[in-house]
């Protein structure tokens, strides 16, 4: 199977499940709802009908944002000037790519972690219906292999999590070892590339790891495996078996999704909104984009189980 058909099948799997779709973008609303309350409740409390309220209206006041800073605790530490528009999901990425969502954003880690748990809960039900399309798409089935699959999906996590800590630790020792290396060196070309190196190096092995574990669950899934060592095994086995059909699919779906990324860049609305149309409009361009964004998640679980089936057997 190619590249190109196993995303065709994948999306086409994906538009052909809107009950999956439409469901697990109310379990992204429902978990972000409360965290949201939370946020928005302290946050009107710092502006309360004080001037900066007008000087919100405006345009973000960075003043009042030092002051809400130095008074802020727990999940209220995550805001920032950047969670507007697509600046929410470049500063996640990046706080993601460097490790520091783990040492500056502890509240949110925790949060996380909820969500982790429950998505690897539904990514039972989410892999069987992809991997069994033949398959009746009811709510009963899709709660059993969700039961069934998910404490096999947690010893995955937790295999994959000492991985990624182990892959940041190599990220700040190498930025170490580089900051010590580079410390009387004048060419500034030669610091950045270097700087350069690591970071590609490090989103290759994040790269290398996610990928791996996917099609761990995959084949979990597939080949109803229950000794979740030898799935990662299996896992990582056929991303090296077929590293430029794996990297491909994988690194091909990021591309759209960036570009994706880049349009709502430019079409989001941005802080400076005052009226309920306008709050309401914002909010609903970036669910549209939250939706989107999930098609291209569930278009890639789809494509990765297709080619899984389609090349494990070599």
């Amino acid at each position: 199977m190619s590249i190109f058909g196993a995303a065709i099948r994948g999306f086409g799997a994906t538009l052909g499940s809107p009950r999956l779709v439409i469901g697990l973008w109310l379990v992204n609303l429902v978990v972000a709802l409360p965290v949201a309350g939370l946020m928005g409740a302290s946050i009107g409390s710092a502006v309360g009908g004080s001037v900066v309220d007008e000087n919100l209206r405006d345009g973000f006041d960075m003043y009042w944002f030092g002051e809400y800073r130095e008074e802020a605790r727990g999940i209220e530490t995550s805001f920032t000037p950047t969670l507007t528009g697509a600046g929410a999901f470049y500063n996640n990425l990046e706080a993601w790519s460097n490790g520091r969502l783990f040492s500056e954003y502890l509240p949110l880690v925790g949060v996380g972690i909820l969500y982790g748990l429950l998505w690897s809960f539904l990514m039972g039900g989410v892999l069987d219906r992809f991997a069994r399309p033949s398959e009746s798409a009811v709510r009963a089935r899709f709660a059993q292999a969700s039961g069934i699959y998910f404490f096999r999906f947690l010893r995955l996590a937790l295999i994959s999590a000492v991985l990624y800590f182990l892959i940041f630790w190599l990220h700040r020792w190498m930025f170490d070892w580089l900051e010590s290396l580079t410390r009387d060196m004048t060419r500034e070309w030669s610091v950045l590339w270097s700087s350069l190196s690591v970071y590609l190096l490090t989103a290759f092995l994040l790269t290398l790891v996610h990928m791996s574990f996917g099609y761990a669950k995959i084949a979990t899934v597939v080949e109803n495996r229950r000794v979740m060592l030898l799935a990662a095994l299996r896992g990582l086995g056929f991303v090296l078996s077929f590293p430029g059909k794996t990297f491909g699919l994988y690194y091909g779906l990021v591309a759209v999704g960036a570009i994706m990324l880049a349009l709502y860049s430019v079409v989001a609305p941005g802080a400076g909104q005052s009226h309920f149309v306008t709050i309401f409009l914002a909010f609903l361009v970036g669910q549209l984009f939250l939706i989107a964004k999930l098609i291209m998640r569930l278009t890639l679980y789809g494509a990765q189980t297709n080619l899984f089936k389609a090349l494990a057997s070599r």
